[in-house]
């Protein structure tokens, strides 16, 4: 199995252009072993995992009503753009076509609705984090289950916002390193040729 640099280089020798290459760099580091878990666990386990847990504390929480609507909500429109994604990565044999165009639609529909609500669930979490109480008899009251899972679930998404891209610089930065290499290994193949030819003008 080549290694990583391997795998960049061998795609460097065979890529057509910078734009090809660059291709090949993000195919390959998405094509790793970490960056398929993580794509799991956020294509199965973040959609449903919240769905369930707002379910169970639906009535759970006096501080906020909307904590646990916000998961619920979250976990559906996720697991409905993660399939009209897929459905539109599909080639049809008609392009263009109006099935087409309304999964299209319907996945940016999703993606602005995701957004718009994960900033509505920060405002409604954030701003209880101070007035929580853990007495059921209290109006403050939140389930510690369904609260904890609502914060630490926007702190994972953070999260991987940020390790997704510190992925993308790493793939630009392969990307330099190894055609900055590449050149500097072509360079000197580069003047011996210059040179070879040159004395041969000068002989002649």
């Amino acid at each position: 199995m080549f290694s990583i640099y391997g795998q960049v280089k061998f795609a460097r020798e065979n890529s057509d252009g910078n734009i090809s290459f660059l291709s090949s760099i993000v195919a390959i580091f998405c094509a790793s072993t970490v960056v398929i878990v993580l794509l799991v666990i956020v294509g199965l386990v973040l959609p449903i995992a919240p769905i369930v847990i707002g379910a169970l504390y639906l009535d759970d929480c006096p501080l906020e009503k909307y904590i646990p609507i916000y998961l619920v909500v979250t976990g559906s429109i996720s697991m409905l753009y993660c399939c009209c994604g897929r459905c539109c990565e599909r080639k049809q044999e008609e392009e263009g076509s109006f099935i087409d165009n309304v999964k299209a639609n319907v996945s940016r529909f999703c993606a602005l609705c995701v957004t718009a609500w994960f900033i509505a669930g920060n405002v409604w979490v954030f701003s209880s984090y101070g007035d929580l109480s853990t007495d059921p008899a209290s109006g403050n009251y939140c389930h510690p289950i369904a609260f904890n899972f609502a914060f630490w679930y926007i702190i994972v998404m953070y999260s991987l916002c940020v390790f997704f891209i510190l992925l993308v610089g790493c793939c630009f930065c392969a990307a330099a390193c190894t055609i900055a290499c590449t050149e500097r290994e072509e360079a000197p193949q580069n003047h011996t040729q210059v040179s070879v030819i040159a004395g041969v003008k000068y002989n002649v």
